[in-house]
């Protein structure tokens, strides 16, 4: 599957403003179901650009608009090759078929950023909501417990397009009855780091068509990569109770949801100006 994927985000400023450094992740990942064929950003005003690879091989284009605007525009176009079709094409390890499983110990150290959340105590309300369930659907072959849990989170929780920056607290997501797919994604990733497995943030882009996953935001979506042995880093997408496919289209993964913002920046002024945000993507299948 080739894909095209269009994606402009245009700040407006109601006075020009000088621009802080910003970082970029919107450059789509390689691997050997992901071929990057092209790949173009361009910056309004005028940028230097200097690209940065971070600890998770995410690709980071830092950038330094030059002079002064009342506009700042960011125009990304690139055409990928996924050649990953069936989510269920994958072996597990012997020892991990049947959940629970222990990792082995190099698993287990080189884990352990996607095992506990840094730097703050699991959420309560997450142990409590996999409480209410009888033990045993947490127990069992492998694939089924983690389809029940993303089937049961897409089913339980209302979806919502939110705009606003941030992310939800696990908490706040089942309180709440809801949320976006940040919040879908965060609340997976407790839930699954509560029962033991490994799991981290994916930001990236996702095709919705008449027959494939039906909650997207227009703009780019966010789901969950499980560590699974024999298997390694494999997608689900609590927002759409799926295993994801080659619609789905990873741009960066990590530990914690906030150090992936697909855009990190800020303005300089000496007084505050009103400002707003609009933001297009579009995902095309080629083939």
């Amino acid at each position: 599957m080739r894909y095209r994927i269009q994606h402009t985000t245009r700040y407006n400023y109601g006075e020009k403003v000088g621009f802080a450094e910003h970082h970029l992740l919107l450059r789509p990942r390689e691997d050997h179901h992901a071929r990057l064929e092209s790949f173009d950003l361009r910056i309004m005003p005028s940028s230097k650009i200097r690209w940065v690879r971070d600890m998770h091989e995410n690709h980071i284009a830092v950038a330094q608009p030059e002079g002064q605007s009342k506009q700042l525009v960011i125009q990304m176009e690139a055409v990928v090759a996924m050649h990953q079709d069936n989510p269920f094409d994958f072996l597990l390890s012997p020892h991990a078929t049947h959940f629970p499983f222990p990792y082995h110990p190099f698993e287990q150290h080189a884990l352990l950023p996607y095992l506990t959340a840094a730097g703050r105590l699991p959420d309560p309300a997450v142990s409590s909501w996999l409480g209410q369930s009888p033990a045993k659907d947490w127990t069992g072959d492998t694939v089924d417990v983690l389809t029940r849990l993303n089937q049961r989170l897409h089913a339980g929780l209302g979806y919502s397009r939110r705009d606003e920056p941030g992310i939800q607290t696990p908490g706040e997501t089942l309180s709440q009855g809801g949320g976006s797919c940040r919040d879908f994604s965060v609340l997976f990733i407790e839930a699954a780091r509560a029962l033991g497995l490994a799991a981290r943030f994916v930001s990236g882009y996702l095709h919705t068509s008449a027959d494939g996953p039906g909650r997207a935001e227009q703009s780019m979506h966010a789901w969950v990569e499980v560590y699974l042995p024999g298997a390694g880093w494999k997608g689900l997408d609590p927002t759409n109770g799926i295993f994801c496919t080659s619609d789905f289209i990873p741009v960066a993964v990590s530990a914690d949801p906030e150090w992936v913002n697909p855009i990190q920046g800020g303005y300089v002024s000496a007084v505050k100006v009103e400002n707003d945000l609009d933001a297009t993507v579009q995902v095309t299948k080629l083939d």
